[in-house]
């Protein structure tokens, strides 16, 4: 879950403190990752719920910039976790995504950049380099993400992320003997709930 974190620490406030910074997190129940698409017949999305016991992320910053550098920022997401709703659409889906060779759709948080940050509300926005590898194979993208404080140590996150199956190396599933096409194009959505803590070295 160490990606998923990393999202709600692109604030000012860390970009204040010493050049490295470790912290604490769980990702709260309730959290959930999403697959959604369209064919030629209908809007499809599959969810995954995702939860976490206590992980650690670091965090580094660099002199005269704003970018945050992330170690140990990767999260590993289980494709057969996610339901579509249809059993004929989840199966071709896991199919698609190869889960019998490729388990996993991992996400890796390389790089982020506070865009926006209100320090009333502790909301904003955060623009992120990410690296997702999925069916095997590894592509980097940006990605934009916004977040809101609930409390002192709970944060919100949603991002979306739009990709093209094929540049993976998946052929997009045709349920139904081919009579049901499933476009190219799909989007990934983070709706989490995030709890942190800063660690303070001995």
């Amino acid at each position: 879950m160490r990606f998923l974190v990393c999202l709600l620490l692109l604030v000012p406030s860390v970009l204040l403190g010493s050049s490295r910074q470790i912290f604490s997190y769980s990702i709260q129940q309730g959290s959930r990752i999403s697959i959604s698409g369209s064919s030629n017949v209908n809007q499809f999305t599959c969810y995954s719920p995702v939860a976490s016991s206590r992980e650690y992320v670091n965090i580094e910053t660099r002199a005269g910039s704003n970018t945050l550098r992330f170690s140990d920022a990767s999260h590993n997401i289980r494709v057969e976790l996610f339901d579509c709703g249809n059993r004929l659409i989840t199966r071709n889906m896991h199919n698609a995504l190869g889960a019998n060779d490729h388990p996993f759709i991992t996400i890796r948080i390389i790089e982020g950049t506070p865009i926006l940050h209100n320090q009333r509300t502790g909301s904003g926005t955060a623009q992120v380099l990410i690296s997702i590898t999925l069916n095997g194979v590894t592509r980097q993208s940006p990605m934009q993400v916004e977040y809101e404080g609930l409390n002192t140590n709970q944060t919100t996150i949603l991002g979306t992320k739009r990709l093209r199956m094929t540049d993976f190396g998946i052929t997009p599933p045709s349920p139904a003997l081919g009579l049901v096409k499933v476009q190219d194009e799909v989007t990934i959505e983070l709706s989490l709930l995030v709890k942190t803590s800063q660690v303070v070295p001995n």
